[in-house]
């Protein structure tokens, strides 16, 4: 399976990847079909969000779209009651902040624990933040106690 472009988060001033899609949940909540088309091997759900934590709460504050007849979509045009940003009530689940200071290591960067943070999130509001310990640089998987 060809990796995925991640949804960003902006988490404490940078620009983080992220694994969770919290806009899939809200298309599955609603029963909609947003009618993206898909951007090549690299981008399956036809989408990427942007993300940002304000005040422990998730907001959507960009989206960038292609749709099936060939118009660009975003935020205004998907949520026009709420232009700037959306509060993503939806979306409960986790969210992995990752290291980014183990980033571009082969041996770290599938691994799980490669984050340092990760946030629980119940409709939308951090309920949770479970902080990891950071790994040393050069320990396998095989060397970790985790």
């Amino acid at each position: 399976m060809t990796p995925q472009n991640k949804e960003l988060l902006d988490f404490e001033g940078r620009e983080v990847s992220i694994d969770s899609e919290p806009l899939s949940a809200y298309f599955v909540l609603m029963d909609i079909d947003p009618g993206f088309e898909a951007g090549g091997v690299e981008l399956n759900r036809g989408y990427r969000g942007v993300w940002e934590i304000d005040e422990d709460r998730l907001y959507l504050v960009q989206l960038e779209a292609n749709l099936i007849d060939g118009t660009k979509a975003n935020l205004q045009s998907i949520f026009p009651e709420s232009p700037d940003r959306v509060f993503a009530d939806w979306y409960s689940g986790a969210i992995r902040i990752p290291d980014i200071y183990q980033a571009g290591k082969p041996d770290l960067a599938e691994d799980a624990m490669a984050c340092i943070q990760e946030l629980v999130l119940i409709k939308g509001v951090i309920k949770y933040r479970l902080n990891f310990p950071k790994r040393e640089a050069g320990l396998s998987k095989a060397d970790s106690k985790f």
